[in-house]
């Protein structure tokens, strides 16, 4: 075992199973071992490394900065964040224009929650909509928004209490949950932790046209789908719908922590000064990274690529033709091979024996959350895995 396994499993806290591996450093889309071991890397970090692994563009960007200055209030104006939020809104939606900067997904679905609650101060019970398979975070707050059980039955005592989930894909599941207490309806638009389902068109234009007859806050939460990840810039572009407030993480920085929470100045206008803030949200570095990472996702035009890759990837795993596939899914570069056994063993044939690492999502679900730099050949190469778990796992 790497010395460095050990020391983390003495010193660590034990929350996360450790893989009998130690990861040296990651160059595109591969990660290297302390021996010189290369690993495909189709998880991209959870889906955050989406320039793939030590992008020159990225390492600049962060290296500059930090010969400026590294962290600064976001009560101090400076031109790295400037250009990101400028940036920022020239990719979200039309009347999106308004950025608070936090550093990671939870804490963006939080800014949300509190953003929609402070819209509807009148309401002394609100209730907010969110769906079944879902998730949204696990800090308090956004952990009472997500679905599974498993990751909340120890707090469920300290969670918001007016939550209520209906069925994804059925707005009539949605209508029927809706009343005078209903402040927002937050979804994913494509469920990736839940297994990997993408909204249906008719669902999420249904959904967009029932919050705004009745007056309530439509929140997408696009920490996984964003920043090119299904094909374009958003996912809600997909369905052409402008949500009220939009959530934005993981591949924002192209590997470093930030996200986001875009919405329109009415909206805010209802968070006064002082109300919210984050110690580090908006810190130079990585309004740097964001800055870089956008720059790149446009000039290589790259959420091009993911649609492309995409698309390639789910036609030839439908022609693996193998009885253990049930369905596949996805959108871009967010797509789950729902198996009909649990996923856990193919999971680990395709890391210690295909050299190519895959995702769950749930337990039968192998998940592939790439980095957007993939070609047809690093598609091939992870095709050729799974056929060869298919074929090959008892």
């Amino acid at each position: 075992m790497d010395k460095s396994i050990e020391i983390e499993k003495k010193y660590g806290s034990g929350l996360y199973s450790l893989k009998p591996f130690q990861i040296e450093r990651g160059e595109g889309v591969y990660l290297y071992t302390d021996d010189g071991e290369r690993y495909l890397d189709f998880m991209s970090g959870h889906g955050v490394a989406c320039l793939g692994h030590s992008h020159p563009n990225l390492v600049n960007a962060l290296n500059k900065q930090a010969k400026k200055i590294i962290t600064l209030h976001s009560s101090y104006s400076t031109e790295i964040r400037a250009k990101f939020m400028e940036l920022m809104s020239e990719i979200t939606p039309k009347n999106l224009t308004k950025t608070f900067m936090v550093n990671s997904g939870t804490e963006a679905v939080e800014c949300a929650l509190k953003l929609a609650l402070a819209n509807n101060r009148k309401i002394k019970r609100p209730n907010i909509i969110a769906m079944k398979r879902s998730f949204h975070g696990r800090t308090l707050g956004s952990l009472g928004l997500t679905f599974n059980p498993k990751y909340k039955q120890a707090f469920k005592n300290a969670l918001y209490p007016q939550i209520k989930f209906a069925r994804f894909n059925q707005i009539d599941s949605v209508r029927e949950l809706c009343n005078e207490n209903t402040v927002a309806v937050i979804t994913e638009l494509v469920q990736g932790e839940g297994g990997v389902y993408p909204a249906t068109l008719d669902f999420a234009q249904e959904l967009r046209e029932l919050c705004s007859e009745k007056e309530i806050l439509f929140i997408a939460d696009e920490v996984q789908t964003g920043m090119g990840r299904c094909g374009k810039m958003f996912a809600c572009q997909h369905y052409n719908i402008v949500p009220d407030i939009l959530c934005t993480a993981k591949g924002t920085g192209g590997g470093f922590p930030m996200g986001t929470v875009v919405s329109s100045p009415e909206i805010w206008y209802n968070l006064k000064k002082g109300e919210h803030a984050s110690t580090f949200g908006g810190n130079p570095l990585a309004a740097a990274a964001g800055v870089a990472t956008i720059r790149t996702l446009l000039d290589d035009k790259l959420p091009e690529n993911a649609g492309k890759m995409g698309k390639m990837i789910i036609d030839d795993l439908s022609k693996l033709n193998s009885e253990m596939i049930r369905e596949i899914r996805g959108l871009g570069l967010l797509i789950g091979l729902q198996l009909r056994s649990r996923a856990g063993s193919y999971l680990r044939y395709c890391a210690m024996k295909e050299k190519t690492l895959f995702l769950p999502a749930g337990l039968s679900v192998l998940r592939m959350l790439p980095p957007l730099i993939i070609n047809s050949d690093h598609a091939n190469i992870a095709i050729q895995a799974i056929k060869n778990a298919l074929q090959r796992v008892k």
